[in-house]
């Protein structure tokens, strides 16, 4: 995570190298070159979550 010019958090960029690669492989790759932390992929595991966009309504 990194502090957008706003003042609001957000997520790091980034993306596959290798078509092939999973996506365990390519968190694990992007985590290292982000914060210089290492990570076993094998012992990723995903909770799941929902996202809710909500705009103010223009009147």
């Amino acid at each position: 995570m990194g502090r957008h010019r706003r003042g609001t958090l957000e997520l790091t960029g980034g993306g596959k190298d290798d078509p092939g690669e999973g996506f365990c492989a390519t968190a694990t790759q992007e985590l290292q070159e982000e914060t210089g932390l290492t990570a076993d992929p094998t012992g990723i595991r995903f909770w799941p979550c929902s996202w809710t966009l909500r705009t103010a309504s223009r009147g």
